[in-house]
């Protein structure tokens, strides 16, 4: 691991090809400056957008999200993305559906929106899964793919489902997003008892995708070697 203009770089290398994962961070302020910063460091063969993912549509803790398209909600990062939908590469959504039918990982299709902050509230998922028609959303994607688009780099999505859509979270946690409110979460966490078990519930949801996803990449990769050492001369 290294840190590179500030953010966490891991890096692998295998016969087949070199691997480099990125912790962007939370939101699409931290998305775009590690989007300037990663792009910078190309040529890349694709870029994985990866993390939590909160169900718009019925769906199970773990769920694997692959989405056709992402769009972003343009009232919360319209100043970072333009309004127009972002298509995922078929080519490797395709690999990428299949390494997840292999290991039996329901799928999220569809369409993924992009949020600027984090939506706790189970009426205002369903609202936005309607104005949006999407299944599923996160706080980063339409930023990374944008890049992606703008440096011609293939782009896909793979997250999971840590929320679900008729789950409301235990409190506000964009409380925890900003310095200025960090505090003030803090405070709130331990001021309110009750909010602790399920706070514990959505880590324990967190445990289980956060596992879903390490199962999906390591038996992506290793059948991206497999394709590599098949295809040799």
């Amino acid at each position: 691991m290294e840190r590179i203009e500030g953010f966490k770089w891991w890096k692998w290398e295998r016969p087949s090809c070199s691997v480099a994962a990125i912790q962007t961070g939370v939101g699409p302020t931290h998305a775009q400056a590690a989007s300037q910063v990663v792009f910078a460091k190309g040529p890349w063969t694709a870029v994985i957008s990866s993390g939590f993912a909160g169900a718009l549509i019925p769906s199970r803790v773990g769920d694997l999200v692959i989405p056709e398209e992402v769009v972003p909600r343009a009232s919360d990062v319209g100043a970072f993305v333009s309004t127009a939908s972002i298509s995922c590469s078929a080519f490797y959504r395709r690999k990428a559906r299949d390494v997840a039918q292999r290991s039996r990982s329901p799928l999220v299709e569809g369409r993924l929106v992009t949020v600027g902050k984090m939506v706790w509230l189970a009426e205002e998922k369903q609202l936005v899964g309607r104005a949006c028609d999407a299944s599923s959303l996160d706080m980063e994607s339409a930023v990374i793919g944008a890049a992606a688009m703008h440096y011609h780099v293939p782009f896909v999505v793979v997250r999971a489902i840590s929320d679900l859509v008729d789950e409301t979270l235990p409190l506000d946690l964009n409380l925890f997003c900003r310095p200025a409110t960090f505090l003030l979460g803090t405070w709130t966490v331990l001021t309110t008892p009750r909010t602790w078990p399920a706070l514990y519930r959505l880590h324990r949801q967190q445990n289980v995708a956060s596992f879903r996803l390490t199962r999906f990449f390591s038996m992506f990769f290793q059948s991206a070697s497999e394709n590599t050492q098949a295809e040799a001369p």
